[in-house]
């Protein structure tokens, strides 16, 4: 953590739910502890002289009353003693004349009685003001609903101010420096187990205190606040003993459904499905929001999963999604799991609402074990249940029991079909299949392309380009169960030792195949006369073959409709 020396700092707060945090002592009641960095201008007479600290109830443009006092002297009133500053220092900042007074501030453990019992809290409020919002009186109870309730600095109603004998001199009570609170997720790295705690961020300025208002307006950067150095992002800490003291909500509560559970459920985690789980992490969400829907739907940890199908499951990772949307049976999408990584969407696709065909759709049982932003699309003919994706990013799974196991920006939609690696290929073929490469399609049934730009259009065809780097051409298959490979040459060894000269090597290359062709075409010719039942079969065949040929072309185009969509053309 550095000092922060603009007008625009952050603070971070945390609020705890536990009586063993490490700032707390309080066990039986309520309790706050407080820590924080100062960086005051020097210049100004009195401002190196902290004589408050409070939590203030009221929106960011009032001037509430003091809900809790963490330290205070006259002429504030004198309760829980002087701040303790120690560490102070003068150094002069981005090469400015004013000089800065950098100082460490840590509170006593408070109990948040004191403002309301000593009458502070009702001395302070905003003449005529008729709710919390506007400055009210307030009282315990309803400073603990405010703190649970405030989630974004625009519309939480406690702040923290900081007094300084100079911006009493210029404006009385109204501090020095504000901040309204705003929740943020408490991370390990602070020391607090986000399970137990909520953390708060704000902007703890003198210019936030400007834009209330207040008789004189101060210099501008007359005061910071930020979290101390070294100690991590934890400014207030809170014992709430309306809490569960573990952070976990009920069952059949706001939160959690029908024999549900989510722990750390200040940081935004929620269960709201039957019988499912949020295990940890921050804006995690298990279930369909019905409480009373079976789901058993569960979120392990992360940041802003959400796995709402029935019996889905994520175990990790940020921004993953198994979403059920309301069009479909209730059974769709079962079984799902994303293991990890980040912004996966296995029922949607890349949000394109052609995917989403009321009643059709399924990806049950599907998974995806990590990458990043790989889908399951739904371009064919449902049902497309099993599907796998293994990593890689931004690839799509369409078909049944269909696989990507890595790579980029590859699409496997046939039934079956397998892409194994590389980039920009698509599996349109039921059980086709592209090892690896770039930019190939397998589309015939049973059909294999790799290298690069490699098509296999027919049936039971294999297709591999290897011309490398620079080809931008295209190879494809001509007839079904056809066999084709470019290359720049074909070396061919009959035995494992190639012999001297080469004499067990025969290589094709482009200056002898024309050799090749040529003895093949002085052969004989040979012919033979097929019996009436022969020649009918091989009329069945010749038609069938018309048939396949027509099909392919309505798949290749449909097919090349799809490429065009993902990119991949």
């Amino acid at each position: 953590m550095t000092y922060l020396t603009t007008t625009s700092t952050l603070l971070v707060a945390a609020i705890t739910l536990l009586t063993t945090a490490p700032f707390l002592s309080v066990a039986a009641e309520q309790g706050f502890r407080a820590a924080g960095t100062l960086n005051l201008d020097m210049e100004l007479t009195g401002n190196n002289e902290v004589i408050g600290a409070h939590l203030h109830t009221g929106s960011s443009n009032t001037n509430g009353p003091v809900a809790v006092i963490f330290c205070g002297v006259a002429p504030l009133p004198s309760m829980n003693g002087a701040c303790d500053i120690t560490s102070n220092t003068n150094y002069a900042v981005n090469n400015q004349t004013s000089e800065r007074y950098v100082a460490k501030w840590v509170s006593n453990t408070v109990d948040p009685n004191l403002a309301f019992t000593s009458g502070v809290n009702a001395n302070t409020t905003v003449s005529g003001a008729t709710s919390i919002a506007d400055g009210a009186a307030s009282s315990l109870e309803e400073l603990g609903t405010e703190l649970r309730a405030c989630t974004d600095a625009s519309t939480c109603n406690v702040y923290i101010n900081i007094h300084t004998k100079y911006s009493y001199t210029q404006n009385s009570g109204l501090g020095l420096a504000r901040g309204q609170l705003q929740l943020v997720p408490c991370l390990d790295k602070d020391g607090y187990d986000p399970q137990f705690f909520k953390c708060f961020s704000a902007s703890v300025t003198s210019a936030n205190t400007n834009a209330v208002p207040v008789p004189n307006q101060l210099p501008e950067n007359a005061g910071t606040l930020t979290p101390p150095l070294g100690v991590g992002d934890v400014l207030i800490v809170w014992y709430d003993p309306e809490d569960t003291g573990t952070g976990t909500c009920a069952p059949d509560s706001e939160q959690c459904g029908e024999y549900s559970v989510a722990r750390a459920i200040q940081n935004g985690n929620t269960a709201k499905g039957g019988f499912c789980s949020a295990g940890g992490g921050a804006n995690n969400s298990a279930g369909k929001f019905e409480t009373s829907l079976r789901d058993y739907a569960v979120v392990g940890g992360g940041d802003t999963n959400n796995a709402a199908a029935q019996k889905s499951v994520i175990s990790g990772g940020a921004n993953n999604r198994i979403i059920h949307f309301d069009p479909l049976p209730f059974e769709a999408n079962q079984y799902c799991v994303i293991s990890g990584g980040q912004d996966h969407n296995p029922i949607t696709g890349r949000e394109n609402p052609e995917y989403r065909t009321t009643g059709e759709y399924r990806t049950t049982g599907s998974v995806i074990t990590g990458g990043k932003e790989n889908f399951f699309a739904n371009p064919q003919v449902p049902p497309n249940n099993h599907m796998t994706i293994s990593g890689g990013s931004l690839n799509d799974v369409g078909g049944k029991e269909s696989v990507v196991t890595g790579g980029y920006n590859s699409l496997s939609i046939g039934i079956q079909s397998v892409i194994l690696g590389g980039s920009r290929g698509t599996a349109n073929g039921d059980y086709s299949a592209i090892p690896g490469g770039k930019l190939n399609l397998a589309e015939g049934t049973a059909s294999i392309a790799m290298g690069k730009r490699a098509t296999a259009l027919h049936d039971h065809s294999m297709v591999i380009n290897l011309q490398g780097n620079g080809n931008t051409q295209s190879v494809e298959s001509t007839d079904p169960g056809q066999f084709l490979v470019q290359a720049k040459s074909f070396r061919f060894q009959v035995t494992n030792d190639p012999g001297p000269g080469d004499e067990n090597v025969f290589e094709l290359n482009a200056d002898n195949i024309q050799r090749l062709q040529d003895a093949i075409d002085t052969l004989p010719a040979r012919r033979r006369e097929l019996s009436p039942e022969m020649q009918a079969t091989e009329d069945k065949i010749s038609a069938r073959r018309i048939k396949q040929e027509h099909d392919r072309e309505r798949r290749h185009r449909k097919v090349q409709a799809i490429r065009k969509r993902h990119g991949l053309n």
